[in-house]
């Protein structure tokens, strides 16, 4: 990028998202026509170089930036307390000075070409495509609202269009999600084409599309319990009802590439850049304390061939050797292709459970508890017998008393590697009881949200100054919409 550039040049440059080879095929087609005869710029004209991106190559390099953004080993890992940093701190301890890459990689990256795959499909005739960028496009947009609570919508993603836009409040963000998400599962036809092996969540299985749309509803419609009952009733029992993940054979995962630069990003920063971060104490001291069979898989022995995980939020020069606390678990790290997890169907029986338990389903909230550790230890190995054993612990084993906050925690556990969504499960329910660490910059407070990004402050001030002011506040401690006050 040039680096005299006006900011508000670099802006528009950075929404619309052309290929960089396009401008250039345009300016020098211009110079030809008005210079040449018609029949010598036909003759010069390359019928196989499009000057358009067929959605069939945009959307596999889309999937990939939308799981790295979503699911790379970020800072959200240390604030759910999954994850802690043994050096290289900061972020770990609240100290965050600016969001502006997370939020420019969302908004000019994979929603931008999932917003163009949702458009090409729409105009050519194809709703199984437009279905998929729909999907794709609402995923995004649900951690997206979940980090910073009002955000552009309705007018993002417009380009030169619209290079201010409007915020839209997180209430409006969430029905907007709702009723795309509803649209986008009738949308699909599974006899209508697909992507393929282009697509590498589901393979081109517009089934797998559906059941992921509908399960994707279920979680935002439980985000509501807390700010409106009656909206996240009415929404999870339409989701369950329309059909959502049914065994471990549905849910979705991206597919990583075995090669540099499309690989697994918990495998370049574990294995390829070892030593700055590991498990944190929290989730290795819970899973120890239940005699969960999971703590082999999320952990590896340190040098003395103990599980110790490293304290959340403690700052440089604490003095204990690496090899002293445990690494991430070698599942998470076996290899450049080590697929990620968007949504599991653990977590749907999770949600299913929630919503029985809260009276929204007629279920069998202590059934679907059960149904849902027992998926998330089949997915990761564990055998049946531990598996029984675990559920026959008194600490475990439902108790209609206390469901919720049961429900709770298996949530944060199960969500481990999912960063964003461990972080949003843990604000919900408030499971577990997090504590900030000893050397945090808040004064003890655990952030609820992220901070606007320095660049939308000055590129889009009064639209963000006016969704600020909407909401109360935007810093770290202020909630988002749907986040209960305790």
């Amino acid at each position: 990028m040039n680096p005299d550039t006006k900011p508000k040049e670099r802006y528009i440059m950075r929404t619309l998202r052309l290929p960089k080879t396009l401008g250039a095929v345009a300016l020098a087609g211009g110079i030809l026509l008005a210079g040449c005869t018609e029949d010598f710029a036909a003759i010069n004209t390359n019928p196989n170089a499009p000057t358009d991106v067929n959605a069939r190559f945009l959307v596999s390099s889309a999937m990939r930036d939308a799981a790295a953004n979503v699911l790379g080993n970020n800072f959200l890992n240390l604030w759910a307390q999954h994850t802690s940093r043994i050096e290289y701190a900061w972020d770990g301890r609240y100290d965050v000075r600016d969001y502006s890459g997370m939020w420019t990689g969302f908004y000019a990256g994979p929603m931008a070409d999932f917003g163009e795959i949702e458009k090409k499909g729409a105009e050519a005739g194809r709703p199984n495509d437009q279905a998929v960028g729909t999907i794709m496009k609402a995923w995004l947009f649900q951690s997206v609202t979940d980090l910073w609570g009002d955000v552009p919508y309705s007018q993002a993603l417009l380009g030169d269009e619209n290079t201010q836009p409007a915020y839209d409040s997180q209430q409006e963000v969430y029905q907007g999600l709702i009723s795309a998400l509803t649209a986008a599962a009738n949308l699909i036809n599974t006899a209508g084409g697909s992507f393929g092996d282009a697509d590498l969540i589901y393979g081109g299985n517009m089934e797998g599309w559906r059941m992921f749309a509908n399960s994707l509803r279920l979680r935002l419609a439980m985000r509501l319990t807390e700010i409106d009952a009656a909206a996240a009733r009415a929404e999870a029992a339409a989701a369950i009802s329309a059909g959502v993940f049914g065994s471990n054979a549905d849910h979705a995962t991206f597919q990583w590439l075995n090669e540099l630069g499309s690989n697994n990003p918990w495998f370049s920063g574990e294995v390829e850049r070892p030593g700055g971060h590991r498990i944190s104490a929290t989730i290795v001291d819970t899973l120890r304390s239940y005699g969960d069979p999971r703590l082999a898989v999320y952990a590896r022995t340190n040098d003395q061939g103990e599980f110790v995980g490293h304290q959340s939020g403690l700052r440089d020069g604490h003095g204990i050797p690496f090899p002293a606390r445990s690494m991430i678990g070698a599942r998470f790290v076996r290899d450049l292709a080590n697929p990620s997890m968007l949504m599991s169907y653990s977590e749907v029986l999770f949600l299913e459970a929630e919503a029985a338990a809260r009276g929204y389903t007629g279920g069998n909230a202590g059934q679907l508890y059960h149904d849902a550790i027992r998926a998330s230890m089949e997915w990761y190995g564990v055998g049946s017998a531990d598996i029984d054993a675990y559920l026959a612990d008194p600490r475990v084993a439902y108790d209609a008393a206390r469901g919720l906050e049961q429900i709770g925690l298996q949530l944060w556990i199960g969500f481990f590697g999912q960063g964003i969504e461990a972080f949003s499960s843990w604000r919900r329910t408030g499971q577990p009881n997090l504590v900030a660490g000893p050397d945090n910059v808040t004064g003890g407070l655990i952030p609820r949200r992220l901070k606007y990004s320095e660049e939308e402050q000055s590129l889009n001030s009064g639209n963000l100054q006016a969704a600020i002011s909407r909401q109360g506040g935007a810093d770290l401690g202020d909630r988002v919409w749907w986040d209960p006050a305790r």
